[in-house]
């Protein structure tokens, strides 16, 4: 099976052509038009009050199972994923109700990853628990299926490898040594729970930040060669449709590489 592609959309301060938070039209457009080049999937970040590195402040950004719901009315094929939705900001019975929602609405083109947050201050920030959270993600895991998991750290790789259908590793350029160690350290926690390295499905999250074309393209090729199924681009702002585009190109010249190589005639000596 050919390996998918998906990209992030735009959704805080800084993300669009300026400023301020993308407007709802602008995020439908880049949807749409992410659809229409070819991509596989549209992904959503889950923060409530992201940090902006170019201002040293807190900024804006849309909630994400809100924008998810309102993208899976807005297109027809894409798959909509979550990279991925922190359980200490709802309670995981309630999430599991909203994913069956949100899977009806869009057709069946859910994929639910989870993770168990990574910012305390917007946690504490919004009155919600930061201690225990890992518990509570173990609580979650055994509540919610089928689901994709972003972790890395032993437990959190353990708890994959018992109820994930599914596993994230990001952000890189390229496959390189700590996504190497990632691959590895999955594999032992695998083996640890007694479940075969092919059962889980493995995503990587993929930064492009200018690269041409045919570095993309090569970058891809190496994420499938060492196994992902799917990879998720973060564009570096602005996540515009014109960059969208551009990175449609390095999209089509892997695609392009792929199908030369399935049609190369097998070599060998003949009898």
């Amino acid at each position: 099976m050919a390996m998918k592609v998906g990209v992030m959309v735009p959704m805080a301060d800084g993300d669009g052509d300026g400023p301020a938070i993308p407007t709802w039209p602008a995020i439908r457009s880049f949807g749409r038009r992410a659809e229409a080049l070819g991509f596989d999937s549209l992904w959503v970040a889950d923060h409530l009050m992201p940090h902006l590195d170019a201002t040293g402040g807190v900024g804006g950004i849309h909630e994400a199972w809100t924008l998810l719901t309102a993208l899976a009315a807005s297109t027809e094929r894409v798959e909509l994923g979550t990279l991925v939705l922190a359980v200490p900001f709802r309670d995981p019975a309630l999430l599991a109700k909203m994913a069956v929602a949100m899977d009806e609405v869009s057709g069946g083109r859910l994929i639910l990853g989870i993770g168990c947050g990574n910012t305390q201050s917007e946690t504490v920030a919004f009155g919600l628990p930061w201690r225990g959270r890992v518990a509570r993600f173990e609580e979650a895991l055994r509540i919610i299926v089928p689901l994709l998991v972003a972790a890395k750290g032993p437990r959190m790789l353990r708890l994959t490898a018992r109820f994930a259908d599914a596993w994230n590793t990001a952000w890189y350029r390229a496959p390189d040594e700590r996504f190497a160690k990632r691959m590895a350290d999955l594999d032992t926690a695998l083996a640890t729970e007694d479940r075969a390295p092919e059962s889980i499905a493995r995503t990587a999250g993929m930064s492009v930040d200018g690269q041409a074309a045919a570095e993309i393209a090569a970058a891809f090729s190496l994420f499938e060669e060492r196994g992902i199924g799917h990879v998720i681009v973060g564009l570096e702002p602005p996540r515009t449709e014109a960059a969208l585009d551009r990175l449609a190109e390095g999209l089509d010249a892997y695609r392009a590489s792929r199908t030369l190589v399935a049609s190369a005639p097998a070599t060998g000596s003949s009898s």
